[in-house]
């Protein structure tokens, strides 16, 4: 579930967001047991959730990303992994990029010794180390050499906790090269823990609906971003109360950023960030009410938002006004419709937190070309602290 998919909001550092979401669902030289339909709707379900909201992404190589191969086929199209390399080593890219991985499939540890997480893909068979990549591999072939340096990745695979911990060992090798002064990191998340399986349909769901953040449990709606950390955690309480049987896991190399891989669809850059949760509460109530009861009478139209100013250069009236709301209002009852005018120009309409005693900021819908005098405003604002 998206809701609220509606925000109106954008990323706030407006970076370039690239979205490369692959899966295999059919395995041409495997059985009927290995075949996962379910990764076509986990695809859909995570090429929504990062392009089809206000995160920003933009998806790239969706031509080879469902039943991709590994090796060349005989009919020369490319292999996944040389897509890939190509994509991430272009002169298009930039270290200033974000880049979400995501796979969902089959995913198998070697009995060999060597201790790898491999993904299976449209041509692969029961011989990992031949025709499977390894984790390690497929993000040395991403990263090494390429100018990315911001990068979730999401392995939604059974025994995907052994798959993020060889990718980490690499990117902890390849990353001793980038500036320490200039932000980056890389990111990780495991559907299941190294030896887990992951049951089919059920991560992609989860982690979608966690990512909208609808019920605020993520992240505040001061919090420009999600952590990675907290979605991971949200997902763990998700699934024991629901007794799955896996466990979501995450880790980071070399971070050294603020995570702004995923922004926060709740967030709401009007409100201060120095209120607690309460505060936040009355500051939106508050907001709501000048902007549905006041904010439309003000501008002489009955529409909710309409993007007008129908009435101007009324400072006489509107003193006239004020000496009348001061003169009349006791105990804190404002009048209707007439005081709109008032009521918004005191806006940014102010509200004193009784904690800190700081005025709060909830609205600024001031017409430029017809402004009320300074005078006036400051009026107006010690009568709304009064209403």
């Amino acid at each position: 579930m998206l809701s609220p998919l509606d925000s109106q909001i954008s990323p706030p550092d407006q970076r370039r967001r690239f979205l490369i979401a692959a899966g295999t669902a059919d395995y041409a030289r495997l059985g009927a047991d290995f075949q996962l339909p379910s990764v076509k709707d986990d695809l859909a379900l995570i090429v929504e959730c990062f392009t089809g909201s206000a995160l920003g992404y933009k998806r790239v190589l969706s031509e080879v990303s469902l039943n991709p191969t590994v090796n060349p086929a005989a009919d020369m199209s490319p292999a996944f992994r040389q897509t890939l390399r190509t994509w991430f080593t272009s002169t298009e890219r930039t270290r200033e990029d974000k880049v979400v991985f995501y796979y969902s499939g089959h995913g198998e540890s070697d009995d060999s010794g060597e201790d790898k997480h491999y993904l299976l893909f449209n041509d692969s068979t029961e011989d990992l180390v031949g025709t499977a990549l390894a984790v390690e591999e497929l993000v040395r072939f991403m990263l090494s050499g390429s100018p990315v340096q911001h990068m979730l990745m999401i392995l939604d695979t059974c025994y995907a906790g052994k798959g993020i911990l060889n990718a980490s060992v690499i990117v902890g090798k390849l990353t001793q090269g980038w500036d320490s002064a200039k932000d980056h990191g890389v990111f990780f998340v495991a559907a299941a823990r190294a030896k887990e399986q992951a049951a089919e349909g059920v991560f992609a769901r989860a982690f979608t609906e966690a990512v909208s953040n609808w019920d605020g449990k993520v992240g505040g709606k001061t919090q420009p971003y999600l952590s990675v950390d907290r979605i991971v955690g949200v997902l763990t309480e998700d699934f024991r109360r629901r007794h799955l049987f896996q466990h979501v896991t995450s880790s980071s190399t070399d971070v050294a950023a603020t995570e702004g891989l995923i922004p926060n669809l709740q967030y709401d850059p009007s409100i201060p960030t120095d209120l607690d949760l309460e505060s936040q509460r009355i500051a939106l109530w508050r907001r709501d009410e000048v902007q549905i009861s006041w904010e439309p009478p003000a501008r002489g139209t009955p529409e909710v938002g309409a993007d007008v100013w129908y009435f101007t250069g009324r400072d006489e009236v509107l003193r006239q006004l004020v000496q009348w709301l001061v003169a009349e209002t006791s105990g804190g009852q404002a009048r209707a419709s007439p005081l709109s005018s008032p009521i918004l120009f005191s806006s940014p309409i102010l509200h004193t937190d009784s904690e800190s005693s700081k005025q709060v900021l909830l609205l600024a819908s001031i017409p430029t070309h017809s402004p009320p005098s300074e005078r006036l405003t400051s009026r107006c604002m010690y009568v709304a602290k009064r209403c």
